[in-house]
C-alpha cells in the first residue's frame, strides 16, 4: 500500500468547497497515515530544498499547533507535513536473490515427490 497517494490539499479544497470542518479532514489524514505507516517504516521525504531523502518515521503522525498533519522523521530535526512523505514499499525477501518462482515451485514439487516415495518405500 502506498501511503498518502491522495493529496491532502485536494481534500482541503473539497472541504472548503462544501463547507466541511477542515480540522476533521486533517484528523482523518493523520488517522489514515498512522494506520498505513507504522512508526519505524521506511519513507521518503521531499525536503525544503527539493531533495528527496530516504529515512524512517520516528513518531506517529499528529496535528501540529497550526492544524496541519505532520510526522517526525529519523535524522531530521523537527517535523514534516504528511503530504511530503511517501512510504517506501517493502521488497520481497527474495528480491535480487536470483530465485525464480518456477524454481521454488519445482523444489516444492520435488519435496512432495520425495515424501510420496518415502511413504511407498515404508509400506
Amino acid at each position: 500500500m502506498q501511503a498518502m497517494s491522495v493529496d491532502f490539499w485536494d481534500h482541503v479544497r473539497e472541504a472548503e468547497r462544501i463547507g466541511a470542518d477542515l480540522a476533521s479532514v486533517a484528523e482523518a489524514f493523520v488517522d489514515v497515515f498512522n494506520a498505513s505507516v507504522p512508526v519505524g517504516s521506511r519513507v521518503t521525504v521531499r525536503m525544503d530544498n527539493g531533495q528527496v531523502l530516504a529515512t524512517r518515521t520516528r513518531r506517529p503522525a499528529r496535528l501540529a499547533n497550526n492544524g496541519l498533519p505532520v510526522v517526525w522523521l529519523a535524522g531530521i530535526a523537527g517535523f514534516y507535513r504528511l503530504d511530503r512523505v511517501r512510504l517506501i514499499r517493502p521488497e520481497s525477501p527474495l528480491a535480487g536473490t536470483g530465485f525464480a518462482l518456477g524454481r521454488l515451485a519445482g523444489r516444492a514439487a520435488d519435496k512432495v515427490d520425495l515424501a510420496r516415495a518415502l511413504e511407498v518405500g515404508a509400506a
